[in-house]
């Protein structure tokens, strides 16, 4: 514990949920269905509550992937390989991640998908994919993902498996919360 006080160890442990900011926010989660809650993202007053939380932002204190470091990393250059593929197919995706930061550390970049088009209600976000990457100080690595379309699917009306045709947004971050880069593809 000293060495990490210190900073002689440098962290890179990621939230594997959300925390609300108090008992009222429950329930709160990152993937949850598409709703008016939180439309306008600030707290509403006495006078006009709007749809958010009257004294306080419907945000979590601490997002689903949220961690704390000694240093910072920068994203950037997502390339996608294919911006149209088949269900039989795999979503190829690079980053690039840059440690910005004075000190060495470990980032873990997040892939998230949104299923823009869908015939039942889908979160607006899910993990899909995730690395643990290692970089000095001013380091920079170009990360590779591969993502099988059989994993874009959800379970339809009938409660059949199903992958719809669609477009699905990708999403890369640091957290839930702190997406930086997305890009667009299409399943046909």
């Amino acid at each position: 514990m000293a060495n990490i006080i210190f900073g002689d160890v440098n962290l890179s442990g990621k939230l594997p949920v959300s925390y609300p900011q108090s008992v009222s926010h429950v329930p709160v989660f990152y993937s949850h269905q598409p709703s008016g809650r939180g439309f306008y993202h600030q707290p509403g007053t006495l006078e006009k509550p709007e749809r958010d939380y009257v004294f306080s932002s419907t945000e979590p204190l601490y997002p689903f992937g949220y961690g704390l470091s000694y240093t910072t990393f920068e994203f950037s250059d997502l390339v996608v390989e294919q911006n149209e593929i088949s269900k039989e197919q795999s979503m190829k995706l690079s980053i690039n991640i840059k440690n910005t930061g004075t000190k060495a550390g470990k980032e873990v970049v997040q892939v998230y998908i949104n299923d823009k088009i869908s015939s039942v209600a889908t979160p607006v976000k899910k993990l899909k994919a995730f690395k643990k990457v290692e970089l000095s100080s001013s380091e920079s690595k170009v990360i590779e993902f591969e993502i099988p379309c059989s994993e874009l699917g959800l379970w339809d009306r009938n409660m059949e498996y199903v992958i719809d045709p669609s477009e699905f947004e990708i999403m890369v971050g640091s957290s839930s919360k702190d997406i930086t880069l997305t890009k667009s593809v299409y399943i046909k």
